[in-house]
């Protein structure tokens, strides 16, 4: 059954995570990979017209592999204002994943969580924090708009980086014949 816009609109949660294509152990590593995850969620929450006041930031090693060190933890932080800014998130994003990060680990997934999600209408402000940046919402909805036209991430943000060597592997993927226009199967006359 598929959910409606009021049933998504009715959810006070969302969580942006996947596993790594090989191991990460590099802070500057962990950075791109939850500023992608960051980027990916606020998409999804300025598509459903909601915002986020609380996001949470968690790191796992691969606890398949027990003869390696394990690690895992997580963060979570009260944003000053309910939010679905890229460039606002993934600020605060980055904070915790630097709080929560250990040298010496060999990390297999990251994610991100959104908590406390409302509508875009119905914010509440803050009296000693900024109000929400018009200029701001302009951006997003530009960036939106193109990858929306031309195709996702063809617009990102520097901090997400350019190669993204963690990225997850998709070699053995069978084809998308139902998503993926370009995939379809084509027959040729002999």
């Amino acid at each position: 059954m598929l959910a409606t816009r009021s049933d998504r609109a009715a959810a006070k949660n969302m969580i942006c995570s996947r596993s790594f294509g090989k191991p990460c152990t590099t802070l500057d590593q962990m950075h791109q990979a939850i500023a992608h995850h960051v980027s990916r969620a606020a998409a999804k929450l300025r598509h459903r017209g909601l915002r986020t006041a609380v996001l949470g930031v968690f790191i796992t090693t691969n606890r398949f592999k027990p003869n390696e060190l394990q690690y895992s933890n997580s963060v979570t932080v009260s944003l000053p204002t309910a939010t679905n800014s890229t460039q606002v998130m993934i600020r605060f994003a980055k904070l915790c994943m630097s709080c929560i990060f250990r040298e010496g680990f060999s990390y297999k997934k990251c994610g991100v969580m959104l908590n406390d999600l409302s509508s875009v209408d119905a914010v509440q402000l803050d009296l000693l924090s900024i109000a929400v940046d018009r200029h701001d919402e302009r951006l997003m909805s530009v960036i939106d708009s193109l990858n929306k036209r031309y195709g996702s991430g063809t617009v990102r943000f520097a901090s997400e980086g350019m190669r993204q060597e963690w990225k997850m592997r998709s070699d053995m993927r069978s084809p998308r014949y139902t998503t993926n226009w370009n995939e379809l199967p084509v027959v040729r006359a002999i």
